[in-house]
C-alpha cells in the first residue's frame, strides 16, 4: 500500500509539473510587428501565460507602447512612472503605494532577435525607437520567458512585368494609281495687234465753178442796157443755171473720188 501511494503521489507531482509547464511555455497571444523598422513589439509576462502584441506607429514612451496593447493600473502615490497591474494582474494588489520587490512589473528592453537588458530609466521616460521590443515581466526580477522576436522576413515586391510590346499589325498599302497625263488643247490667240484703221484717201479739191466769160458779159450787158426787165430777169437766171450745173457736176466727182 505505501509503495502503491508513492507511486501515485509521483503521477500526480509529475502531472501538475507537466501542465505548469505547458501554461508558462505557451503565450496566450502571439503578434509581434510586421516589420522591424515601424511599431513596438511589447512582450508581457505574469508567470502563467506570455501575450506578445505590437503597438504601431512610434509611441510617446514605454507606458504608451502597453497601454496601445493592454489595460494598465498605475500606483496612485507615483502614476504611470509605476506600474501596478497589467490586464488587471495581480488582483490582490491595492496600488495604493510601492509593490514589493518580490511581487512587481519589471520593465527590460531589447533589440528584435537580440537579448534582454534592464531598462536603465522607468517606462514614463523610455522612448523605445520603432522596430525595438519592451517587455514586462511579474515577479522577483524575472525576465520575459520568451526571447525577443526576431525581425519577420523583409517583403520582397515582386519582379515587375516585361512591358508588353503591341503586336505589329501590317497595314495594307493602298492600290498607286497611275496618273494619266491629260493635255488640254487650249486655242492659240494671237496676240492683239493694234490695228490702224486705214485713212481716206484725201479728197481732191473740188474744181472752183467760175462762170463763162459769155456769160458774165451777157450779165454786164444786160446790166448796162437799159433794156426792159424781162431781159434782165432772163440773163440773171441763165447764169444762175450755169453756176448750178457747174456745182452739180463738180459734187459728181468728188463722190466717185471718195
Amino acid at each position: 500500500m505505501a509503495r502503491g501511494s508513492a507511486v501515485v503521489r509521483s503521477l500526480v507531482t509529475a502531472a501538475l509539473v507537466t501542465a505548469g509547464l505547458a501554461v508558462a511555455a505557451a503565450p496566450a497571444e502571439a503578434s509581434p510587428c510586421a516589420t522591424a523598422t515601424s511599431g513596438v513589439t511589447v512582450v508581457i509576462d505574469n508567470g502563467s501565460s506570455i501575450k506578445v502584441a505590437c503597438a504601431p506607429g512610434s509611441p510617446s514612451s514605454a507606458v504608451a507602447a502597453l497601454q496601445a496593447v493592454a489595460s494598465v493600473t498605475p500606483v496612485a502615490r507615483y502614476g504611470y512612472a509605476v506600474v501596478c497591474r497589467i490586464n488587471g494582474y495581480p488582483a490582490s494588489d491595492q496600488c495604493q503605494v510601492m509593490p514589493p520587490t518580490t511581487a512587481y512589473w519589471a520593465f527590460y528592453t531589447a533589440p528584435r532577435g537580440g537579448t534582454w537588458s534592464y531598462a536603465p530609466v522607468g517606462v514614463t521616460e523610455d522612448v523605445p525607437p520603432p522596430g525595438s521590443v519592451i517587455g514586462f515581466a511579474f515577479g522577483a526580477s524575472p525576465r520575459p520567458g520568451i526571447a525577443p522576436p526576431a525581425p519577420g522576413p523583409k517583403p520582397t515586391r515582386p519582379p515587375a512585368p516585361p512591358p508588353s510590346v503591341p503586336a505589329r499589325t501590317s497595314t495594307p498599302t493602298p492600290p498607286v494609281t497611275p496618273r494619266t497625263s491629260q493635255t488640254t488643247s487650249r486655242p492659240v490667240v494671237a496676240p492683239p495687234t493694234s490695228r490702224t484703221p486705214p485713212r481716206p484717201a484725201p479728197m481732191a479739191p473740188a474744181p472752183s465753178v467760175s462762170p463763162s466769160a459769155g456769160a458774165i458779159a451777157a450779165a454786164n450787158m444786160a446790166a448796162r442796157s437799159g433794156s426792159g426787165g424781162p431781159l434782165r430777169l432772163g440773163l440773171t437766171a441763165l447764169l444762175l443755171v450755169a453756176l448750178g450745173g457747174a456745182a452739180a457736176i463738180a459734187l459728181r466727182r468728188r463722190r466717185r473720188a471718195g
